[in-house]
């Protein structure tokens, strides 16, 4: 898989996407934060991840639900391809 993982890590999702799309993050109190995929950080193959709560800008009550990667913007335009 490409990957190397350590016993208490898991894969839980696993996201293909373009450097010009957007991936959402849908809260569970009705909000969508959302980054572009390239302004994710990069990380090798045996690098520890970090949680998506230290990337987002989440109230201290807030969870994420569900993530979508997306070409249309939140604001409602096409990415470029």
């Amino acid at each position: 898989m490409g990957m190397s993982m350590k016993e208490e890590d898991f894969v839980e999702n696993l996201f293909i996407a373009s450097t010009h799309d957007y991936i959402l993050f849908f809260t569970d109190a009705g909000k969508i934060h959302w980054m572009k995929v390239h302004e994710l950080p990069q990380a090798g193959r045996t690098t520890r991840g970090k949680a998506i709560v230290n990337l987002l800008n989440l109230s201290p009550q807030e969870k994420v639900n569900t993530i979508l990667s997306s070409r249309i913007s939140p604001r409602g335009s096409l990415s470029p391809s």
